[in-house]
């Protein structure tokens, strides 16, 4: 009915700009996919023992918070040697999220812990889903545990991280910190607060008017 509104709607534009800008959420436009936000997969190692796991991560600094927030370990499955990098990801037990250091047991997490954020409402196909709504906050030390165990995690036998790694062999023995780090890959969302979205609508109206400039010349 209204061809040139259609077709210069601000909000096609906005969606364009949504997906230059990595997924950013503008309007109603959804993000297509999480991108990593911290990650550590340069280790080597490989422990073939059973394992409960904890490590915390320093998210990016900035002004904007993640959401759709992911989490994995990585692995190599048994009787497979060894490969060149941090092997497959994998995601195991109940991952619980901390704002604080946990040092009690694998056993004893439950969201009545202290200091527990959120835990993961699913663990398949080799990755922690968390709800969506989950907000992380940029610039924050967050704490990563497992409750169940996994054999033959990778990562370095020496700290070269700002996080730290905390291990235990049973589910019933207090998690320990180590100078380690387990590969790992955190993944969200960025979310524009108020304060950005000045910003991000000038630079859409922007677009608006080249997209304009330009349907007028052809």
């Amino acid at each position: 009915m209204f061809p040139k509104l259609t077709k210069f709607c601000p909000s096609r534009t906005l969606a364009t700009l949504g997906l230059a800008l990595g997924g950013i959420v503008v309007l109603d436009i959804q993000p297509v996919g999480a991108a990593t936000l911290v990650e550590f997969t340069g280790g080597t190692g490989v422990d073939v023992g059973p394992m409960f796991v904890g490590q915390s991560v320093i998210t990016p600094e900035g002004q904007v918070p993640f959401n759709n927030i992911t989490f994995n370990w990585f692995f190599v499955p048994p009787f497979q040697s060894p490969a060149p990098g941090p092997g497959m990801p994998t995601a195991f037990g109940t991952l619980f999220l901390l704002d604080r250091e946990y040092r009690g047991n694998p056993r004893d997490l439950s969201p009545e812990i202290p200091g527990v954020l959120a835990q993961a409402l699913t663990a398949d196909q080799g990755e922690y889903r968390f709800d969506p709504n989950l907000i992380l906050k940029p610039g924050t030390e967050y704490f990563f545990y497992t409750n169940a165990s996994q054999f033959a995690l990778t990562g370095s036998p020496v700290d070269e991280t700002p996080g730290r790694f905390y291990f235990t062999r049973s589910e019933s023995e207090n998690f320990i910190p180590f100078s380690a780090d387990a590969n790992f890959r955190l993944s969200g969302t960025p979310v524009p607060t108020p304060a950005l979205l000045p910003g991000l609508l000038g630079m859409a109206w922007a677009a608006l008017r080249k997209r304009q400039a330009e349907a007028e010349d052809e």
